[in-house]
């Protein structure tokens, strides 16, 4: 989902990013993005969900998030602080 007027976006829901990159209805995480007004700078944050069904527990995923944020900085030129 992407919101240009807002600058906002989301993935989809991603049941493959594991260790072993099989998919798994266990697990699933996904990317959410907001550029600033002067769409200068993003905020990146990750969320991840354990469980499955109607009883996912909610969390975040680092390892995505830091994988995130270095492919961005790769594209764009910058390093990762």
């Amino acid at each position: 989902m992407i919101s240009k007027d807002g600058g906002y976006g989301r993935t989809n829901w991603c049941y493959t990013w594991n260790d072993n990159g099989k998919y798994t209805e266990k697990y699933r995480t996904r990317v959410i993005f907001k550029f600033s007004n002067d769409r200068k700078k993003v905020d990146i944050k990750t969320e991840a969900e354990f469980g499955g069904g109607t009883s996912w527990i909610r969390g975040f995923d680092t390892r995505l998030l830091s994988t995130i944020k270095q492919d961005i900085s790769g594209a764009v030129g910058r390093t990762v602080m």
